[in-house]
């Protein structure tokens, strides 16, 4: 058997998983690395031999950690991966100036999107999108008979929300607001309240470490520029998903996707590491990472690979 981490030898969620490949009889196992989790850590590999089971160690480190780089982002910082996606025009512009966005992207953009939305634990878009959109949020693929719904969540501000929105149907679906929200919020839903800063704005690094808290290991955030703003500004972002259409929008009031008060320096911009660029019909998809990100894989995979 070929598996991406050191099998687990603990109860969890789930009975360990090197007891199932134990009585599944395997006579060899190759795994990239050992968890680096307490819980785990050498112990899966020494009840392997113990049950007779050679294993192989070490192959493919840096291509392995790519395949759960989710889970290794959470469990090493306790903080989800977090992935951005939005689709523009050629000048920058996400929709017209009258909030009209249907379609900007082409068919094959948007079957992409739901590929990103399976993919994901959990889907974050801001109070605005809610009451512009009123989105589902759901995945719409014919390509997968299963698909992986990820867990609605919005982060509100001080003015009310709609309860009976489309997202709100979902039981599982979560709300952020500021501990000072005094507006009615559906009923049976996950509440997370937050302290706010003087602008009565949360922190949207208090805001992932609260979903890091409730086990998120990967978050990608649909929202427009008002809600991107911070978590660009703060370089909060891992990966960026980009689809430009070869559109002109105009009109300096449409909205682009990084609003906020951006940098006032070009040397105080966000530095991203372009890893793929491809055409889906007549878009231009860019797949990026923050250099901040990018760094920390490389040295979290050297450590693996030094092991």
């Amino acid at each position: 058997a070929y598996i991406t981490l050191e099998p687990c030898s603990h109860y969890g969620q789930q009975p360990p998983c090197v007891d199932a490949l134990i009585e599944a009889g395997l006579s060899h196992i190759v795994f990239p690395f050992c968890d680096g989790d307490k819980k785990v850590h050498g112990q899966g590999l020494a009840k392997l031999k113990q049950a007779g089971i050679s294993v192989t160690l070490g192959l493919e480190v840096e291509k392995s950690f790519e395949l759960i780089q989710d889970f290794m982002k959470h469990r090493l910082t306790q903080y989800p991966l977090v992935r951005a996606k939005w689709a523009m025009g050629l000048d920058g512009k996400i929709a017209t100036y009258t909030g009209h966005s249907r379609w900007i992207s082409s068919e094959k953009s948007r079957e992409f999107t739901h590929k990103l939305r399976h993919k994901s634990q959990g889907i974050l878009i801001g109070a605005h999108t809610l009451r512009k959109d009123n989105p589902k949020l759901n995945v719409r693929l014919d390509s997968l008979n299963k698909p992986s719904h990820p867990i609605p969540i919005v982060i509100v501000g001080q003015n009310p929300i709609d309860c009976n929105a489309h997202i709100f149907q979902n039981p599982q679906t979560i709300i952020i607001t500021g501990k000072a929200y005094q507006h009615p919020l559906p009923s049976s839903l996950m509440h997370i309240a937050l302290k706010t800063d003087d602008k009565g704005l949360i922190c949207p690094k208090d805001a992932l470490r609260a979903l890091g808290e409730q086990k998120f290991i990967s978050i990608l955030i649909e929202g427009g520029g008002r809600l991107l703003a911070p978590f660009i500004q703060q370089d909060l972002i891992d990966e960026y998903h980009v689809f430009i259409a070869p559109k002109l929008i105009g009109n300096p009031l449409a909205p682009t996707p990084f609003g906020g008060e951006g940098f006032a320096k070009i040397t105080e911009a966000i530095q991203l590491k372009l890893l793929k660029q491809n055409q889906k019909e007549e878009d231009i998809y860019l797949h990026y990472e923050s250099q901040q990100f990018h760094q920390w894989k490389k040295e979290q995979i050297a450590c693996l690979q030094a092991l």
